[in-house]
C-alpha cells in the first residue's frame, strides 16, 4: 500500500510540473520606433544629405543600432569617433573608448586552426544595462596539433575613412534590454494572445535615443549628424502570435525549405522577450 502511495505522489508531481510548463509562454515585447527627418520602410530607415546616406535596421533582440555610412561625394570622408556618441535618454556613451586588443592566430601542422580575441577595457557592445569592464576572451576552433602562432596588438581607430563613392558598416550599441510593465494591467503584462497597444508621443516616450555622428573631409571643418529616435508604441505578443514557419524555395538544389519568421519584423521595430509564468 505504501508503494502505491509513493507512486501516486510521484505521478501527481509530474502532472503538476507538466501543467506549469504548459502554462508558461514566451512573450515578445515589440517596440515600434518613430524617428525625426528619416525615411522608413520595412527594410531600412534612411537619413540622407548632400554628403552621405546613413541607413539603419533596428530589428533584433534588444535593438541593433549598427548603421551603414555611404559616402556620396568624390572625396574621402573621415568619421571622427572621438566626437561621435550614442545618447540614450539624455546620457551620452562614447563610440571611441581607447580599446586595445590582441588577436592571436595559430596555424596548425594539420588543416585545423585556432584563433582567440582578447578585448581590454570597456566592451561597449554589450547591453547598456549590464556593461562589462572585465577582459573578455573568445576562442574559436581549437586545433589538436601545435603550430606557429602570430599575435597582433592593435588600438581602436579614432577616425574611420569612408572612401569616395563607397560605404562602410559601423558597429554601434544595443538600444535597450529593459522590459516595460503597466502596473495593474495584467492583460498587457501577461497577454493571452496580443495585448492592447500602449502609445507614446515624443514628449512622454519612456525611451528616446540619438546617434550623433561627426565627420569631416580633408579640411578642419567638421559636420555633425544627429539622428533621433523614440518609442512610439509597445505591444506584447505570445510566441504563437508572432512566430510562424513558412515554406520557401530552396535556392541551392531543388524543392522547398522551412524557415522561422517573426510576423512583426520591420526596420523600425525591435523586441525583448520574457516568460509569462502565471499572470493573466
Amino acid at each position: 500500500m505504501r508503494t502505491i502511495k509513493i507512486t501516486l505522489n510521484a505521478l501527481f508531481l509530474l502532472a503538476l510540473t507538466l501543467f506549469h510548463s504548459s502554462c508558461t509562454q514566451k512573450i515578445y515585447q515589440i517596440y515600434e520606433v518613430e524617428s525625426a527627418n528619416l525615411q522608413s520602410s520595412n527594410k531600412e530607415i534612411i537619413f540622407s544629405n548632400n554628403d552621405c546616406e546613413i541607413s539603419y535596421n533596428l530589428w533584433s533582440a534588444t535593438g541593433n543600432l549598427d548603421f551603414l555610412f555611404k559616402n556620396k561625394t568624390e572625396h574621402d570622408i573621415y568619421i571622427d569617433m572621438t566626437r561621435s556618441f550614442f545618447i540614450r535618454n539624455g546620457i551620452a556613451y562614447d563610440y571611441y573608448s581607447d580599446i586595445e586588443y590582441t588577436r592571436t592566430t595559430t596555424t596548425m601542422t594539420s588543416t585545423s586552426s585556432a584563433a582567440s580575441l582578447i578585448m581590454k577595457n570597456k566592451d561597449y557592445y554589450t547591453t547598456l544595462w549590464a556593461p562589462s569592464n572585465a577582459i573578455r576572451e573568445i576562442k574559436v576552433s581549437a586545433g589538436q596539433n601545435i603550430g606557429a602562432a602570430r599575435s597582433v596588438t592593435e588600438k581602436e581607430a579614432k577616425y574611420i575613412c569612408i572612401p569616395a563613392k563607397s560605404a562602410k558598416e559601423i558597429k554601434s550599441f544595443n538600444i535597450s534590454d529593459y522590459i516595460y510593465y503597466e502596473c495593474g494591467n495584467n492583460k498587457f503584462n501577461f497577454p493571452g494572445k496580443k495585448s492592447e497597444t500602449i502609445t507614446y508621443t515624443k514628449e512622454n516616450s519612456p525611451l528616446s535615443f540619438r546617434n550623433r555622428i561627426t565627420y569631416f573631409f580633408d579640411s578642419n571643418i567638421s559636420n555633425s549628424i544627429d539622428n533621433e529616435f523614440w518609442i512610439k508604441s509597445l505591444t506584447n505578443y505570445t510566441q504563437n502570435e508572432v512566430i510562424e514557419n513558412v515554406r520557401a524555395k530552396n535556392c541551392i538544389g531543388s524543392g522547398e525549405t522551412t524557415k522561422t519568421v517573426n510576423k512583426q519584423k520591420a526596420a523600425n521595430k525591435f523586441y525583448n522577450t520574457y516568460e509569462n509564468t502565471g499572470g493573466y
